[in-house]
Order: C-alpha cells, then sequence, then structure tokens
C-alpha cells in the first residue's frame, strides 16, 4: 500500500511554498519529470491548488472528477504548467478508482486532447500513458485527507 498526503513545497518555478501531493515521500511533480516528454514535465503543480486555474470551467471539472464513486473510474487532471494554469498547456491525468477501502491510481498519462482547453470536459480523451509510473493504490482514508487539505486551503481563501 502507498502513502498519498499533502504538504507544503517549493516547486521549480514557483515563488514560494504551495501544497503538493506526495507519494511515498516524493512529490508528485517529481515522479512526473522522471519521464522524458521533451522537457514539459519539470516544475509542475497540482490542479488542486485554490485560485491557481484561471478558468473556473476547468477547476470544476477537476474537483467533479476527484469525487470518486465505488467502483467508477475516472481520469483525472492532477498536475499543470504553473506558467499557463490552465487545460492549454501541459495536463497530468491519473486513471482513478475508489474500490472499497482503496483507491486505485490505475496509471498517470499526459493529456494529448485537442479540444481541452475550448471544451474542459474533454480532457483525458487522448492520453499518453507513462510507463514505468505506478500504479498506486492508498487507503481510501488517507486518500481522503490528502484532497481534503487541499479543499480546506480552497474555503480559507474564498472566505477571505
Amino acid at each position: 500500500m502507498n502513502k498519498i498526503r499533502a504538504e507544503y513545497h517549493k516547486t521549480e518555478y514557483t515563488n514560494g511554498p504551495h501544497l503538493v501531493m506526495m507519494i511515498d515521500g516524493v512529490q508528485l511533480n517529481k515522479i512526473a519529470e522522471t519521464i522524458d516528454y521533451h522537457g514539459h514535465l519539470k516544475g509542475l503543480v497540482s490542479t488542486l491548488l485554490n485560485g491557481w486555474l484561471y478558468n473556473k470551467n476547468e477547476e470544476e471539472v477537476v474537483w467533479e472528477r476527484i469525487d470518486l464513486r465505488p467502483n467508477e473510474i475516472k481520469i483525472v487532471p492532477i498536475l499543470m504548467c504553473p506558467d499557463d494554469c490552465d487545460f492549454s498547456c501541459t495536463v497530468v491525468v491519473v486513471e482513478m478508482k475508489l474500490d472499497g477501502d482503496t483507491v486505485k491510481w490505475n496509471k498517470l498519462g499526459i493529456d494529448e486532447t485537442l479540444t481541452r482547453a475550448d471544451n474542459p470536459k474533454t480532457v483525458g480523451r487522448n492520453i499518453k500513458w507513462f510507463q514505468n509510473i505506478g500504479p498506486f493504490e492508498f487507503r481510501k482514508d488517507d486518500f481522503y485527507h490528502c484532497i481534503n487539505t487541499f479543499k480546506k486551503e480552497k474555503i480559507k481563501i474564498d472566505q477571505q
């Protein structure tokens, strides 16, 4: 069983620390950087960061998809380019499934859907799956604790 949590860290192209997903003690963006994809995977940030996605429709897609239902497979946008902070640039997705008391990340990949910037709901239709990353399996409680850490940050900032 893998471990997942949210922690504050600085990523390569940001000015200061922000929430990042940690998988077995390693930043998810660092795990993605191990894939050779023409340098487009360096310094990615979470799509769950409050206020970072400029497009509210894209934000809605992310939060709707991260809300898993038992035995339903969802393609969840999980990392994005910190320069554009939208679906027009690099987007890493995860195939997720809630299976009893575990959340399974079957595979990770880069979204290559051409229409995703104009129609955010199409993100995940065309994916180049990474080899040698995953699968990961987390305790359901640990997964939702991580997601809720991002959600609490969102609520706290929304109320300011």
